[in-house]
């Protein structure tokens, strides 16, 4: 079987809860950049999608508790 490890960089890794939190779910694991990632830079998408999401980040500072 090929793998695509070697030739394309990921940009994220998989990592895992501590043995004593895993609890057999979904929340075990999650995704963080790899290490020396770097984001590229604002350009009109990035802010297109910045703008389209500013209604959703409002609405989330609404639910956190003081």
């Amino acid at each position: 079987m090929y793998s695509f490890r070697n030739i394309i960089p990921m940009l994220e890794k998989v990592v895992w809860a501590a043995d004593e939190d895993r609890r057999g779910t979904i929340t075990d694991f999650w995704f963080e950049p790899a290490d020396g990632w770097k984001p590229s830079g604002m350009n009109p998408e990035k802010e297109r999608m910045k703008e389209m999401c500013a209604p959703v980040y409002e609405w989330v500072k609404s639910m956190k508790k003081n």
